[in-house]
């Protein structure tokens, strides 16, 4: 198995006015102080390769005056046309040009007429990834709901399975970290102080930007000591200190968990200090008669009502799936109700709809609302809100016939909180063709900026060449280029994963993707069926 961490680099060519030297282009100068010297009256320039970092390619001109190691450069004749070649290094693979006139894959073609810069983007090739295995072992184990850390070295899950971390017996699902550089494993479900596992066990881990802290959800009553209400909460690991620490608790302490269970999925900040989540209980804040979504600042103990109705009304009945951006100024989730937002309009009877709360200004937005409107509600439910590392973008799972003017079935759009827009983002490969009816797309995940939105379909229009089967695979959106390629794909080979796949979670560029399935060739040795973690290194 390869255990596989992307380090992002960049080539950077400058070409800066210069003076000197003779009408053909002259390889360059010394090290980086000491560039080719021109004539500045000679009408030519130097075209300067940098390096910045640690860089995973090598960059050369069709001509043979660049050849870039550490420093290149080269002197051109005003108005002479460069052809430059990207060639990555062992491992890695090339991703992209900026600033060309024009490009052709990892060739860039520049006109050298005044300062110029040119960058060639390198990321690791793409690669497939076991996750679930026990400390210090690359044996395959069963598991479910992973997330990834931002730079893809630490995934968690869980798992009802032995033998991941010695000492941990009994019959309950237990939180797992792994570390996909060392395969080193460790319980993250256990109780504060001690690497001992909670007497109930633990589920649906979220994880922080850096990998340190750990959301996870249980029943265990001895995590934290002192706890009271439900016996369902919400918890944060410290993977450095050991300590966990109730999260799902009443503002202004630390003990005092929610009085009713707490619903679902919970969601982290990149720094882990904030956590957002869903409860039936009515003892989070200060006068509260009802269930609602929630924000809980872990340092301050201050927790923060975020369903909030209009005013003078009373509270939706039940909300869930909160999702929280990267430094906790937005929050997305679902709500059971009409009173979020003034002047809403039903789109149907008792739908589940998507909103965006803005916590600083203390508004909120209907965010599955009908084309040409912003209160329309969608005319059937939508689910499984995923908002963009800067709060700008909301990805969501809808069978609504109104979001899209022509589109039906289960698809998956994305919401621009900017623009105020919502689009089709589960669209065949270069165009806008939607999934077909029945694909059941799910599982939405948007990066940073919008620009990839990853999901899980069975349909067999997304992209060219699809096997006709039910399984559901997973794709990847690029909202710019409006490509659609699929991402459950076997280490090495690239082919398409041979059983069903989902839950997939991302890293906030969409470099990494961990997802969990049941298909046996991923990865070498993996036969039994059993459902998995993978991490994948997407490539640029």
């Amino acid at each position: 198995m390869r255990s596989t961490i992307v380090v992002w680099g960049s080539v950077v060519l400058a070409a800066a006015c210069g003076g000197g030297g003779s009408s053909r282009p002259d390889g360059g100068g010394g090290g980086p102080d000491a560039p080719a010297a021109i004539d500045s009256g000679s009408g030519r320039y130097t075209l300067t390769v940098e390096r910045n970092g640690d860089a995973s390619g090598t960059v050369s001109s069709e001509d043979g005056a660049i050849d870039c190691g550490a420093t290149c450069s080269a002197a051109y004749d005003d108005g002479a046309t460069v052809v430059l070649t990207a060639s990555p290094d062992t491992g890695a693979a090339f991703g992209a040009w900026t600033g060309c006139d024009s490009t052709d894959g990892a060739e860039c073609t520049v006109t050298v007429t005044a300062a110029t810069t040119v960058t060639a983007t390198f990321g690791l090739a793409p690669a497939t990834i076991l996750v679930s295995a026990a400390d210090g072992d690359t044996d395959a184990k069963p598991a479910l709901e992973p997330d990834v850390s931002a730079d893809g070295r630490y995934v968690v899950f869980y798992s009802l399975a032995s033998g991941f971390v010695p000492g941990v017996t009994g019959t309950a699902n237990q939180a797992y970290r792994r570390d996909v550089q060392t395969n080193a494993t460790e319980l993250v479900s256990a109780i504060s102080g001690e690497d001992t596992q909670g007497n109930l066990g633990g589920t649906f881990p979220r994880i922080s930007d850096d990998g340190r802290y750990v959301l996870f959800y249980s029943n265990s009553s001895d995590l934290v000591i002192g706890k009271t209400g439900a016996d369902t909460q919400y918890y944060r690991r410290d993977m450095d200190s050991k300590t966990t620490v109730l999260v799902s608790a009443r503002s202004g302490t630390t003990t005092e968990g929610s009085n009713v269970a707490v619903l679902g999925n919970a969601e982290i900040t990149a720094d882990g200090r904030l956590v957002a989540f869903a409860t039936q209980g009515t003892n989070m804040v200060p006068a509260q008669a009802h269930p609602g979504v929630f924000l809980r600042d872990v340092e301050t103990s201050a927790t923060t009502h975020v369903s909030v109705p209009v005013s003078g009304s009373l509270a939706p009945i039940q909300c869930s799936d909160p999702d929280v951006n990267a430094d906790g100024t937005f929050v997305a989730f679902m709500c059971f109700g009409s009173n979020l937002v003034e002047g809403f309009v039903a789109g149907g009877i008792n739908d589940g709809h998507i909103y965006l709360r803005d916590v600083g200004a203390g508004v909120t937005h209907l965010v599955s609302h009908a084309a040409g409107t912003t209160t329309q509600a969608a005319d059937s439910s939508s689910l499984q809100p995923n908002i963009s590392p800067d709060g700008r973008y909301v990805v969501f799972s809808s069978s609504a016939t109104n979001l899209v003017t022509g589109v039906s079935g289960s698809q998956i759009y994305l919401y621009d909180h900017d623009a105020g827009t919502v689009s089709l983002a589960s669209a065949a490969d270069g165009d806008t063709t939607p999934a077909e009816s029945g694909s059941g797309s799910g599982f939405p995940r948007v990066s940073e900026g919008g620009r990839y939105v990853f999901f899980s379909s069975s349909a067999t229009n997304l992209v060219p060449g699809t096997p006709f089967d039910t399984s559901q695979k997973l794709h990847r959106r690029d909202t710019l280029t409006g490509g659609t390629v699929h991402v459950s794909l076997a280490d090495g080979t690239n082919e398409l994963s041979n059983g069903g796949n989902g839950h997939v979670s991302i890293s906030p560029t969409g470099s990494h993707m961990v997802w969990e399935s049941n298909a046996t060739n991923l990865v070498p040795g993996v036969t039994s069926g059993a459902t998995h973690v993978y991490l994948r290194v997407v490539g640029p």
